[in-house]
């Protein structure tokens, strides 16, 4: 009796040092956060995709090539009325220019802000597996980086989208109007 006494009394001890560790284990007490972090930092690696797929050099030399449109036409077009179609089409490059003007700075935004995000979440998953939060302190921290995550999402598909716009505002307006240059320039037999 005195040996079934101590084998249950060692089953009993083994099964709270087990339920001690399932408790202590980070991973198993903390899944449901730890699996929000993988799903952000997937979100994060899609919009690093989309960013590495613009070209921020075209979009820049896009905004370049409507201001020296806009210099040439201020040049070589000198009647009283402007012409209607070539006015919406100035208009439609001068909306590229104002909302491609800064893409330089736009790619050095969105890209430290998606880097930043991406490593606070990465520090956030390796302290929680470390055990040096609380579940307090797990549930603040996690709340502020996915706010971080939306707000950086929500400004970069922003961007995204309209720069796709823009582009297709571009390859419209922009090719008519190097047209009227090209005519402006033959009528008043300037070349180049």
């Amino acid at each position: 009796m005195e040996i079934k006494k101590k084998k249950g009394i060692n089953i009993f001890y083994a099964f709270i040092l087990f339920l001690g560790f399932v408790s202590c284990n980070p991973a198993e007490q903390y899944k449901t956060e730890l699996s929000e972090i993988d799903s952000s930092l997937q979100v994060i690696d899609s919009l690093e995709m989309l960013f590495d797929g613009i070209e921020f050099d075209s979009l820049k030399l896009m905004a370049e090539h409507v201001i020296n449109n806009e210099k040439q036409i201020k040049l070589l077009y000198k009647p009283d009325t402007l012409d209607e179609n070539l006015g919406k089409l100035m208009n439609e490059a001068k909306t590229v220019r104002k909302k491609l003007g800064n893409v330089q700075k736009d790619q050095v935004a969105f890209g430290d802000e998606l880097n930043a995000v991406k490593n606070q979440f990465k520090d956030l998953k390796a302290d929680i597996l470390e055990g040096l939060y609380d579940d307090q302190q797990i549930e603040e921290y996690l709340n502020v980086e996915k706010a971080a995550l939306n707000k950086v999402f929500v400004g970069f598909t922003g961007f995204h989208k309209m720069q796709i716009g823009e582009k297709g505002r571009y390859y419209h307006a922009t090719p008519l109007i190097d047209e009227y240059i090209k005519n402006l320039k033959s009528k008043n037999d300037i070349g180049g």
